[in-house]
């Protein structure tokens, strides 16, 4: 029988060793994110990805002490990035590459890069963090989801999209072990089968567990659903599975229903496990 696979979230990492890569996209970012910001500053690679370049700027200038973090590889298109700040870190020492093709988005080439350089200088990193903004574009919210799918058949290293209050990976299929901490219950979380139907799903430490359940759009999506005060949650599935969870305090359940529930997912799952009759 296979083990199962055990994740930490990106916040679990910090200030235990282990190499991690930083990517900063082309998104804002508020300095004062000091989750954020303090992946950053762990980076072995911290990659700059085309306009991502801009952003660092004006990070650095909205505090300084980012200016001893600078990029160590600039890479993209470069149809965002500000020609004047490449030459600048160019001339700091960064690297820059070039990725014209437009196969491809900025960030999975920039994955791509830091898989090959992940076993070029056999860094052994532990985790790829992409610090990205929840919101925005929802072309380049799926775009990003999606390089977690191209990249995922390159590389057992997991890569999560984080923001400030976010967080969100791929889970292969397979069993999972996700180490979320009994301190958590009440924070919202969600199991988003967005590659393709899941027709064998089960999971422990969830408000509302699924057992041998298929989710899938137009079937069941388990959004808007809660952890249970468990210290990990268990999932397993036959497919890949996006799992997202919030890591901000102001995301944490009271225990009362919230009328946006009434209209999403959570309850479509109560509906299906039996604790919400149909006619609601």
């Amino acid at each position: 029988m296979t083990e199962p696979t055990i994740h930490s979230s990106p916040q679990h990492l910090l200030g235990k060793g282990g190499n991690i890569a930083a990517l900063l996209l082309n998104q804002p970012v508020d300095s004062t994110e000091t989750l954020v910001t303090s992946i950053w500053k762990q980076g072995v690679i911290r990659v700059a990805v085309d306009g991502g370049l801009n952003v660092f700027h004006g990070l650095a200038k909205q505090n300084p002490d980012f200016s001893n973090f600078i990029p160590t590889l600039i890479t993209g298109d470069f149809d965002s990035a500000s020609p004047e700040l490449l030459s600048h870190y160019k001339s700091l020492g960064c690297e820059v590459i070039p990725t014209p093709s437009q196969d491809d988005t900025d960030l999975t080439k920039a994955l791509h890069i830091v898989i090959e350089k992940n076993n070029q200088l056999q860094l052994n990193l532990r985790a790829i963090v992409v610090l990205v903004r929840v919101g925005g574009r929802l072309d380049h919210i799926m775009g990003n989801i999606e390089s977690l799918f191209i990249v995922r058949k390159r590389t057992t290293i997991p890569v999560y999209l984080m923001d400030r209050d976010n967080v969100s990976w791929l889970l292969g299929p397979g069993s999972h072990r996700i180490k979320v901490g009994s301190d958590k219950k009440g924070r919202y979380c969600g199991l988003i089968p967005i590659g393709s139907a899941c027709e064998h799903v089960t999971s422990t430490g969830l408000r509302w567990n699924v057992s041998d359940h298929k989710l899938a759009f137009g079937h069941l999506v388990s959004s808007s659903n809660q952890l249970d005060g468990s210290e990990e949650v268990t999932i397993s599935t036959d497919q890949p599975l996006l799992w997202t969870m919030c890591i901000s305090e102001e995301n944490v359940a009271n225990g009362k229903e919230r009328p946006e529930d009434l209209l999403n997912g959570a309850t479509d799952m109560k509906r299906l496990l039996g604790t919400v009759p149909n006619g609601v």
